[in-house]
């Protein structure tokens, strides 16, 4: 596994990616307020439906996972939590 040079972005990459990830926190807000009103039973079909994509899509979750870590330091100590496998998968989708 490599090294991550954050270095490698310049300042108007940072900026973008920052905005980005600014409107996607406020989006999620947005949706976690909205979904607070619907009733249990809804919120629990809709919780159940995700966590069967998330099963569903887990190949490429994991592929995506990888490229993610293979960027990583190897002594970087986040590195075992964020790295996935089949089993991590079923235990998010299994809340």
């Amino acid at each position: 596994m490599g090294t991550i040079i954050i270095g490698a972005l310049d300042a108007s990459s940072t900026n973008s990616l920052v905005s980005k990830t600014l409107r996607k926190i406020k989006l999620a807000k947005q949706a976690a307020s909205q979904i607070a009103l619907l009733p249990d039973k809804q919120i629990s079909r809709m919780l159940l439906r995700l966590a069967q994509r998330i099963e569903q899509k887990s190949a490429e979750i994991l592929a995506a996972n990888k490229k993610d870590v293979i960027k990583m330091d190897e002594e970087d100590p986040k590195l075992p939590r964020l790295l996935l496998d089949k089993k991590k998968i079923h235990d998010i989708a299994d809340g």
